[in-house]
């Protein structure tokens, strides 16, 4: 919140300005609104572990897309840093899973793996083998 709150009061301030200029503004308030999100939901789901009450929804889907779509909506934030990342699997990885989970769990390492490496460098996922025998890393 603290950076969101000042940049509304700042705008509510200033009056008419560049239109170039509020959207740059809004769009900072939105990914911070968006990172406020991500942590309050990782606070509901740790709460909703540690008194019992998680539950999964595991259905037949496929791997591939929820990595594919996770380095996609992790994109802008490794081309700021100028981090490469590079997902080494087949174009298909059926799988059955809690397709939620799985995301917010890949959506984690790659948050964790693109915040601790260093600006030019290379984040690295692979999948090997098949069915109950593969292993993501």
């Amino acid at each position: 919140m603290n950076n969101i709150i000042p940049v509304i009061e700042m705008l509510l301030e200033e009056g008419p300005m560049d239109p170039e200029e509020h959207n740059r503004w809004l769009m900072m308030m939105r990914k911070h609104a968006e990172r406020l999100y991500r942590l309050l939901d990782k606070g509901i789901r740790l709460s909703a572990m540690k008194c019992g009450a998680w539950s999964f929804n595991f259905q037949a889907s496929d791997l591939y897309v929820i990595v594919r779509d996770a380095i996609a909506a992790c994109a802008e934030a490794a081309e700021e840093r100028k981090i490469t990342i590079e997902a080494t699997m087949p174009e298909t990885a059926p799988a059955i899973f809690d397709s939620e989970e799985i995301r917010a769990a890949v959506d984690a390492l790659l948050d964790n793996a693109l915040r601790f490496s260093p600006e030019g460098g290379k984040v690295r996922g692979q999948w090997q083998g098949q069915g109950a025998r593969s292993i993501c890393r």
